[in-house]
């Protein structure tokens, strides 16, 4: 997913055997109108005022020429009412149980194990210059509950989920607002961002990238590659790797073993920081610019499934389903006291 770059949104989109075309109104209500009531992304994204952020200065809502699509802009935190980091992970959470349930998907766990991560990254970004990438694209839902929590998409679309004609898929899809890549296959998510991140230094632009991966993914040789090069550029990018032990065949340790993952980062010129992955105000911090330039590696020690006791360290919460009575006791299980 990613954060919208200069604060406008222009489109030139090809969906299922449409044409490309760019629009002819950029980044106001009148062009999500033409998007989704009949240019491209028409019967695609419902009309709602939630797809449409104002308030970046004019100087920067020009028009673009063609290209790929740019997101809206994300809502400052000073945008109406603000939820302590806690609230907000718990209720994301809650909203990822509640739409897997409705669409009958897996992934939950993946999900669960990220929303900290997703609640404190989103909380230090700046709207305007900075990038988020979901490499781990199969958690694309607990994205689609944050973007929800930020305005960028309505309730409708977030329960669109897996449904049929829905652009919210089991991963991430460049033409929702607020992703700015699509992602799903591993190992490239911080390709994007280490890119972005080059080309920002190249045109003088301020602004970073962040990129979140699973601990599995590390073993996928481009992230190396990835890791390589914006530890020999010196790059301002920011990859934090949800360290929760589990990928889809067993544990990461009994199939690829990288443990210790710190040195090996650190090898490569990059700032470690090691935190626990469900405190998202532990988070926040290791997110904070360093004084010394450079990539920066977050290893956010997590739990699949946190917040659900059934679910937590169950490696076949990678893909099971929840069912009406296992929906109700993990909402229970989110209502009682945090430990």
């Amino acid at each position: 997913m990613s954060l919208p770059l200069e604060g406008s949104w222009s489109t030139a989109s090809r969906l299922d055997e449409g044409q490309v075309r760019p629009p002819d109104l950029v980044g106001t209500p009148a062009a999500v109108d033409e998007l989704t009531t009949r240019g491209p992304l028409r019967g695609r994204l419902r009309p709602a005022a939630a797809h449409v952020v104002t308030g970046a200065p004019p100087s920067r809502q020009r028009r673009r020429g063609p290209g790929r699509p740019r997101s809206v802009p994300i809502p400052r935190p000073d945008q109406g009412p603000e939820r302590s980091l806690a609230e907000r992970s718990l209720a994301l959470r809650r909203l990822v149980l509640e739409v897997a349930h409705q669409a009958r998907v897996g992934h939950i766990a993946s999900c669960l194990s990220i929303a900290d991560i997703l609640t404190a990254a989103f909380a230090v970004m700046d709207p305007d210059h900075d990038t988020f990438v979901l490499s781990k694209g199969h958690a694309a839902l607990a994205l689609y509950a944050c973007l929800h929590q930020r305005n960028l998409i309505s309730r409708a679309d977030l329960f669109s989920y897996c449904s049929d004609n829905s652009l919210f898929s089991v991963h991430p899809d460049h033409h929702i607002p607020g992703v700015r890549f699509t992602t799903g296959s591993l190992g490239y998510g911080l390709a994007y961002a280490v890119g972005v991140s080059l080309a920002q230094r190249i045109g003088a632009k301020p602004g970073r990238a962040i990129a979140v991966l699973s601990d599995a993914e590390v073993n996928e040789g481009s992230v190396w590659e990835s890791i390589m090069f914006a530890g020999h550029h010196r790059l301002p990018v920011t990859a934090i790797v949800d360290v929760n032990g589990q990928q889809a065949l067993g544990r990461t340790r009994e199939v690829l073993d990288l443990a210790p993952l710190a040195p090996k980062l650190a090898a490569f010129g990059w700032s470690v920081r090691d935190v626990d992955g469900h405190d998202p105000g532990l988070i926040l911090a290791a997110l904070r610019p360093d004084a010394v330039p450079g990539p920066v590696a977050v290893l956010a020690r997590t739990v699949a499934g946190r917040g659900v006791t059934f679910m937590e360290g169950r490696v076949e919460w990678h893909y099971w389903p929840l069912n009406d009575t296992q929906l109700a006791q993990a909402l229970a299980d989110l209502d009682r006291p945090a430990r």
